[in-house]
């Protein structure tokens, strides 16, 4: 249970990353 959310809170963080990078 902990790997899986340890994954999408890492899956999450990437994603915002991304979204923060490109311009809207």
């Amino acid at each position: 249970m902990a790997s899986a959310s340890l994954s999408i809170s890492i899956v999450s963080i990437g994603y915002g990353i991304e979204l923060m990078d490109e311009p809207v």
